[in-house]
C-alpha cells in the first residue's frame, strides 16, 4: 500500500510491473552460506555416508508436508538421512511412534546456524515457498517447493515461480 508514496522500494528480487527508477532490487538480507557439509552433517548428527533430505515448513509449519514426507520415507534399510523442522510441538507429538526411526532427525526448532547447517547438509530441500526461499537459493540446494495458496497476495507461488524460473526448484501446487 505504502509503494506508490514512497520515492524509493527495495525489492527481494525482480517482479514484472515493479520496474523503473522508483524500484531497486536489493536482495533479502541473510545469513551467509554455510559451506562445510561434512561439519555440518556431524552438527547435526547426521548419519554419515547418506543423502540427506530437508523438510520444513517455515515459521509457522508445514504439517502436510511434513506428514507427507514421513509417509514417503522407507521403513526398511533407508537410503538417506532426513532433517525435518516441526515448528508444532503437537505435531511431534501426534507423530505415529514407528515413524520415529534414527534415520530421521526432528527438531522443533532450529536457530540460524542450525537452518544454515540443515541446508548445507541437506542434497535436497522440500518446503514452503516464504522468505525462506532465499537461504535455500543461497546455499545452492535443489528444492522442490509446496507455495501455500492461502498467503498474502499469494506471494508464495510468485516466490516459487521465481526459483523454477532460475532452475533452482520445481514446484508442486499444494492439494486441499
Amino acid at each position: 500500500m505504502l509503494a506508490r508514496a514512497a520515492r524509493r522500494v527495495c525489492l527481494a528480487f525482480p517482479l514484472a510491473g515493479r520496474q523503473g527508477a522508483r524500484y531497486r532490487v536489493t536482495g533479502r538480507p541473510g545469513p551467509p552460506a554455510q559451506e562445510d557439509r561434512a561439519g555440518a552433517r556431524e552438527r547435526l548428527g547426521l548419519i554419515s555416508g547418506r543423502g540427506c533430505l530437508l523438510v520444513f515448513g517455515g515459521s509457522l509449519g508445514a504439517r502436510s508436508i511434513n506428514m507427507a514426507a514421513v509417509e514417503a520415507s522407507p521403513t526398511k534399510r533407508p537410503r538417506r538421512s532426513m532433517c525435518c523442522t516441526w515448528p508444532a510441538a503437537a505435531t511431534i507429538r501426534s507423530w505415529p511412534r514407528e515413524r520415529s526411526r534414527k534415520d530421521m532427525t526432528c527438531r522443533e526448532y532450529l536457530d540460524l546456524d542450525e537452518f544454515g547447517d540443515a541446508l548445507a547438509a541437506a542434497d535436497l530441500v522440500v518446503a514452503r515457498a516464504g522468505g525462506s526461499v532465499f537461504e535455500i537459493a543461497a546455499s545452492g540446494t535443489p528444492a522442490i517447493l509446496v507455495p501455500y495458496p492461502y498467503a498474502s497476495a499469494d506471494h508464495q507461488t510468485a516466490n516459487a515461480r521465481w526459483m523454477a524460473d532460475a532452475g533452482a526448484a520445481i514446484v508442486i501446487p499444494m492439494v486441499s
